[in-house]
């Protein structure tokens, strides 16, 4: 029975890919190669591709920075190629933004297990051993990749998967002089939240016991310098990090 349930749980999830591709191509890109060599992940495992300040905002001014899938695909053991699509900006004569990574940006991977419903942030090697950049018309050849760390996961309850905890979008971002978000969890838990710096300093840490359902908090910025923060928020095996920035 339990492998009718695995098996049923598994196929329900592979027909429903987990990184959406939801901005269209601009005419700048960059290539992404993914070469047989790579052994750290499995066959039919999703890879995301990922700029982190790319351009959010689509068909207009607006100048939005934040964290956005540039290209997705599915790894099979073999040579994947991905086109990561780049923005546009023709503002300055009269034109609109387009979504996607920008010039000189660093490259991010994730990856996500659909089997086991976890995805995972990663290092990853070149075939040239150089950083990798997005730079439109060039190409990136990946030779392999390491998982790094939980980013979100499902869990198992009572033979029933669930989502065992979520957290909404940060706002406003950039923010000053406080930041709000919602969080919810579906199973009772002991729930730690830590705020850090890029450069690994702790500058706010708190906890929430016991605590099931959902909750709206809203956090001072008061003695945040201007910078960019990562918000780490779950429990003892599941984490959720989110990206923000204070400007003052």
């Amino acid at each position: 029975m339990k492998l009718i349930i695995r098996c049923l749980l598994f196929c329900t999830f592979a027909f429903t890919q987990y990184y959406n591709l939801n901005i269209i191509p601009t005419g700048q890109s960059h290539l992404i190669v993914f070469q047989e060599t790579i052994s750290g992940i499995g066959n039919g495992w999703e890879i995301g591709v990922f700029d982190t300040n790319g351009i959010l905002n689509d068909g207009n001014c607006y100048t939005e920075y934040g964290d956005i899938l540039v290209a997705s695909g599915i790894w099979m053991g073999n040579q994947l190629d991905f086109s990561a699509i780049g923005s546009i900006d023709f503002c300055d004569i009269g034109g609109e933004q387009q979504s996607g990574f920008i010039e000189n940006n660093e490259i991010v991977i994730r990856v996500f297990d659909p089997e086991n419903q976890i995805e995972y942030s990663t290092s990853y090697s070149t075939f040239d051993g150089q950083n990798a950049y997005f730079i439109s018309s060039f190409y990136t050849a990946i030779s392999e990749i390491s998982i790094d760390q939980v980013l979100t996961a499902n869990s198992f309850h009572n033979g029933i998967e669930v989502n065992d905890f979520s957290i909404s979008t940060l706002y406003p971002n950039p923010a000053n002089p406080f930041i709000q978000f919602e969080y919810e969890t579906k199973l009772s838990q002991n729930l730690t939240f830590a705020i850090y710096g890029l450069d690994g300093k702790l500058y706010k840490k708190f906890y929430s016991n016991n605590f099931y359902g959902k909750k709206s908090l809203s956090l001072s910025l008061d003695n945040f310098p201007s910078g960019f923060y990562f918000l780490k928020a779950g429990n003892d095996k599941h984490q959720v990090y989110k990206k923000f920035m204070v400007l003052k």
